[in-house]
């Protein structure tokens, strides 16, 4: 089976990335070479790694920051329009836009909530999970399972 989409040539069928193909958010020519599977797992195991090592914090702030910041990814999972999810309801589209705010959260709660210096550890594993979260959206092809859309598809 070949599988079409604009971010890769057309290739043999990928396992892990079935559905349809989500349009370039921004329209740069980068290679999507993360199947929509594997980023799922990443997305629960992340949140639940930031949650879990967030509440060795010492700071009230950085607690509540790594609960919350896991619990909303979380969320935003299980309600996707991807094969692991509970209810497909949020697209595909809106998942990848909130993949960045959700990126963009971690790496600033820090900063904002002025515990970075307090809780160095904590704040490391905020902002290097941030910067990953963002860096993995950028290569993911991602793809809806039911086709759930905003209107950016074809």
């Amino acid at each position: 089976m070949e599988a079409t989409s604009e971010y890769l040539a057309p290739t043999k069928d990928r396992p892990l990335s079935h559905g349809t193909p989500s349009r370039k958010l921004v329209g740069l020519p980068i290679a999507r070479v993360i199947p929509m599977d594997v980023h799922t797992i990443g997305d629960y195991a992340g949140a639940l790694t930031l949650a879990a090592l967030s509440s060795r914090a010492r700071s009230k702030k950085a607690r509540l920051a790594g609960a919350a910041l896991g619990a909303t990814s979380i969320a935003v999972s299980l309600l996707t329009d991807y094969r692991i999810s509970a209810v497909k309801l949020i697209p595909i589209e809106m998942h990848e836009v909130l993949d960045y705010v959700a990126g963009s959260a971690s790496v600033a709660a820090p900063f904002v909530l002025g515990y970075r210096k307090r809780d160095r550890f904590v704040s490391a594993i905020q902002i290097a999970s941030g910067v990953a979260e963002m860096l993995i959206a950028l290569f993911t092809d991602y793809r809806a399972y039911r086709g759930r859309s905003l209107g950016f598809r074809r």
